[in-house]
């Protein structure tokens, strides 16, 4: 049977702007709680092995402007103009919200106008898509990013990648296989991971993440080129970012789009009735 969204109106800020959540499900009853808030995600609720539900994201909804937006989807020099302020409503499917902002010349951080979206998808196996829109008024050099920010409490999550490169902070460029990440291994999340890199421009997996314990699997696909991770300041959350190892040239009306998909699963544990081991990949068949 298919689900349909459910939009409840949070509050009004004083300039009286509405700030709503849309509550996206799948078939399976798993959803996603988004907001025009910062066009952020307030919830990530999905079924563990056991049936009981469990939200990811670690925040049950925003109920009034109480702080800083700590869970914007959108990141970098743009996140920070617009993590905190109500984006528009521009169209609602059956699966998807799409919220649109706009920056003058002066409060842009690419020194023109630019027009930016940001459409939030649900789909049936849990995956959750994130399309990032940005378009400058004048030819400028764009940058843009993605945030999902996952609550850690309880579980010691590892990281193995499937790119083939990773970077320092310098930018210098280090072969995989020539890391404690090579042959697909897994090494805990301690505060930040290098950046993984694969300059394919293409939807591709970039990382994975994964807990022992509760048999949880976040794989993380990208058109971004880079792709990191690291533990929030209370060590309580894990943060994934995919974004551009560098700025991109637009000309004026040319508008920059990358996706980034997050695919959530738990995986069975192996028995000795199991002919084949499950590898790092198996979610993603």
């Amino acid at each position: 049977m298919t689900q349909s969204i459910k939009k409840e109106l949070l509050f009004k800020t004083t300039e009286g702007n509405p700030v709503y959540k849309f509550r996206i499900p799948n078939n399976t009853g798993d959803y996603v709680d988004v907001t025009n808030y910062g066009a952020s995600i307030s919830g990530i609720y999905v079924h563990r092995p056991d049936m009981s539900m469990e939200d990811l994201a670690g925040k049950s909804s925003f109920s009034s402007l109480t702080g800083v937006n700590t869970l914007p989807i959108l990141g970098g020099s743009l996140g920070k103009v617009l993590s905190d302020t109500v984006w528009v409503i521009m169209e609602e499917g059956e699966n998807h919200v799409l919220f649109a902002q706009e920056l003058n010349g002066a409060d842009s951080p690419f020194g023109v106008s630019v027009k930016v979206g940001l459409r939030i998808t649900w789909v049936n196996l849990n995956r959750l898509i994130v399309d990032i829109f940005a378009t400058p008024a004048e030819a400028a050099a764009v940058n843009i990013e993605g945030n999902i920010s996952i609550d850690s409490s309880g579980k010691a999550f590892g990281i193995c990648t499937f790119c083939p490169f990773l970077a320092d902070s310098s930018g210098n460029e280090t072969p995989v296989a020539e890391s404690a990440y090579k042959g697909m291994a897994f090494a805990p999340v301690d505060c930040e991971t290098p950046v993984f890199l694969n300059h394919s421009e293409e939807i591709k997996p970039m990382i994975e993440l994964a807990d022992d314990k509760s048999l949880l699997r976040l794989s993380v696909y990208s058109t971004f080129d880079s792709a990191s991770c690291s533990k929030g300041e209370a060590a309580s959350r894990v943060n994934i970012k995919a974004f551009s190892s560098g700025e991109e040239q637009l000309k004026k009306g040319q508008t920059l789009t990358h996706r980034i998909i997050l695919g959530i699963d738990y995986i069975q544990p192996v028995t000795e009735d199991d002919e084949v081991e499950p590898t790092p990949l198996s979610c993603l068949l």
